[in-house]
């Protein structure tokens, strides 16, 4: 893992429609996708779809921070890797909307769980051959 992911995370700002505004600079070396091509899509197209409907948001032990979530994310090779979100919410200058309000997102990787492309694959046609819940 690069060591400049595991520093400082993948950071996002999202507007309050869940738009990303800006990624930093570690999501182009774990998701293997320029910026360019990331900004402007919902936040929640990143993630991965079947860590989604079991998302359970935890209660965080910060004031500042608004919501904790575990979800993983499509990497470069084909692998998925969890990473441990935290969202807070700021207000000031953000790329181009100064004086907006907008979630500061850093996802923090967990150690030991990457899984295999194989594993990925398998998750996938899993999700896909299982009928959603009604």
């Amino acid at each position: 893992m690069s060591s400049e992911i595991r520093r400082s995370g993948l950071v996002a700002i999202v507007s309050l429609d869940g738009e990303v505004k800006q990624l930093s600079e570690a999501w182009e070396i774990e998701i293997g996708k320029s910026r360019s091509t990331m900004v402007g899509l919902l936040f929640y197209k990143l993630l991965y779809a079947p860590d989604l409907e079991k998302l359970i948001p935890q209660v965080s032990d910060s004031d500042s921070v608004i919501a904790r979530f575990d979800a993983r994310l499509h990497r470069f090779d084909g692998s998925l890797r969890l990473y441990r979100w935290s969202a807070r919410l700021v207000t000031g200058r953000i790329g181009s909307m100064p004086g907006k309000q907008a979630f500061y997102v850093r996802g923090q990787p967990v150690a030991g769980t990457d899984f295999s492309l194989s594993e990925a694959l398998t998750s996938r046609v899993v999700s896909i051959l299982t009928p959603p819940n009604r």
